[in-house]
């Protein structure tokens, strides 16, 4: 192997800073190494994204059909290309590494160097300058040499001129003597340091080439292994691809998408099924079917007359069961309301005691409480003068039954208000005595007359009666509606007598 040593020396000694520099592009020469891979990285994991997207439209093709076995080889070709590519990205990724450590390396051993050489620089520049001296120098001696030599010669020069001329030739000849002694002497010590610089020169190349060469192996033998490795994946792929025959394409169709190998048969005329029709039956069980039947109808309408018997109990019994579930609700509400209740009171107190309460408007009131209690009495007594003949005191007035029933409903509200409520009501009660005309004879009434009288009056909330045509509650709890006691009056035929009502 050649060396530095015997090719870096010349006229100018520029052999030096030829070495240097060379020693500084080394660090160059890395960096760009090392963007050259990097930028391959991004070139291979660019492909091997691509082969991924290609992969992934492989997968999205078509899955039915007879060439769908073919795309799956596509895609598993694909995506194990795209792991490779990925594979050989991260291999350049570490030599991009090592040879930025490297660079970093290198950069601090071209400062120690630097340090190391800086006596070889001082000589070298001292030569260079001494080389341009001693040419100077000898180029004076030259001149002087001939304009001595020429004073000499010429017979007509002057003594003095030719004393100037010998003493500016014998300096310019000290000089160049001068010159040429530190000429030899600079000489030397650059051959010496000059010696060991190129050694030292060379020792750095060599590393430095190596360890380039190391960098350049590892991205070679990378890119060999990898190559190899897709070698391999494109001979699978032609090896799977051939195994694909026409006739194993149409067999897997044939085993997946199979539909049965039977052929449709023929179809023959079949007689109905009677067997499952019942036996005609004679005469005698048709007429036994048919006087079961009626006596069933029988007991169907005794059922049901026994419910029209019991329907006002049953009613009552109705009556009861709302009334429970009502209770709750009206204990509750009446506590939320008993503070305004109590107020609006105290104003209603307030303005009876101020103003006299208009006799007029209390007696339409009781004449329409009279009334209604009337009407309930009637109705009632016209439903009792149905089952029962009515009874009559001395006087001719019907007497009014005990109506427990009421009194029971009376208590049951009475009984969510407070005591001051008690007794604003038992304040508020009054009694209304229907007196008997001057004659005491009964007085008879048309159907007519009693219906248009009926429908005139408004009911009180009675609980527990029933409409006399459907036996159900009507839409307001316990009433009865004006027609229905009309209607059984009507129907009853009976008089109408007038009653004695005492609240």
């Amino acid at each position: 192997m050649k060396e530095f040593v015997d090719y870096f020396w010349g006229e100018k000694n520029g052999g030096f800073d030829v070495l240097y520099h060379n020693m500084k592009h080394g660090l160059v020469s890395s960096k760009e190494l090392s963007d050259h891979i990097r930028e391959r990285c991004q070139i291979e994991e660019n492909y091997s994204r691509a082969l991924t997207k290609l992969s992934k439209s492989a997968a999205n093709s078509t899955s039915v059909g007879t060439f769908a076995p073919v795309w799956q080889i596509l895609k598993n070709s694909s995506e194990r290309l795209s792991g490779l590519h990925m594979d050989m990205v991260h291999k350049f990724q570490e030599i991009v590494k090592d040879i930025q450590k490297y660079s970093e390396e290198q950069h601090k051993k071209h400062k120690t160097m630097k340090d190391q050489e800086s006596g070889t620089l001082e000589v070298v520049q001292s030569i260079q300058q001494t080389t341009q001296l001693v040419q100077k120098a000898k180029e004076s001696y030259a001149a002087r040499c001939l304009e001595y030599e020429k004073f000499k010669r010429d017979t007509g020069a002057s003594p003095k001129d030719v004393e100037k001329a010998e003493v500016k030739f014998k300096k310019a000849l000290d000089d160049y003597k001068s010159l040429l002694e530190k000429y030899t002497n600079v000489r030397n010590d650059f051959e010496k340091k000059m010696l060991v610089s190129c050694r030292n020169f060379q020792e750095v190349e060599i590393d430095h080439i190596r360890k380039m060469k190391s960098f350049i192996e590892s991205y070679a033998k990378a890119s060999e292994n990898n190559h190899s490795l897709i070698q391999q994946v494109h001979v699978a792929f032609k090896q799977q691809s051939d195994e694909q025959t026409v006739e194993k394409l149409i067999d897997q169709f044939i085993q997946t998408k199979t539909t049965g190998v039977e052929k449709p048969g023929p179809l023959e005329f079949e007689e109905a099924d009677l067997s499952n029709l019942p036996l005609a039956s004679s005469p005698e069980q048709q007429e036994k079917q048919n006087s079961s039947h009626d006596s069933k109808l029988k007991e169907k309408g005794k059922q049901n007359s026994s419910m029209s018997s019991n329907g006002p109990a049953a009613t009552k019994h109705m009556a009861r069961g709302v009334l429970r579930k009502s209770k709750s609700w009206f204990l509750s509400r009446g506590k939320k309301d008993k503070k305004k209740e109590k107020k609006k009171k105290k104003k209603e107190v307030a303005a009876a005691t101020a103003v006299e309460v208009d006799d007029k408007k209390r007696d339409s009131i009781a004449a329409n409480d009279a009334g209604s209690e009337q009407n309930s009495v009637t109705s009632k007594d016209s439903k009792e003068n149905s089952q029962t003949p009515p009874e009559v005191d001395e006087e001719g007035f019907t007497i009014r039954p005990d109506h427990a029933e009421r009194d029971r409903h009376r208590r049951y509200y009475s009984s969510g208000s407070t005591d001051s409520d008690s007794d604003d009501d038992e304040a508020k009660k009054f009694t209304v005595n229907i007196r008997p005309l001057g004659n005491s004879h009964l007085i008879a009434a048309s159907v007519d007359e009693l219906r248009a009288t009926c429908e005139g009056l408004s009911l009180s909330p009675v609980v527990g009666c029933v409409a006399a045509e459907g036996l159900s509650l009507s839409p307001v709890v316990g009433c009865v509606a004006a027609k229905c006691l009309s209607c059984s009056l009507a129907c009853g035929e009976r008089q109408w007598t007038p009653a004695r009502v005492l609240m």
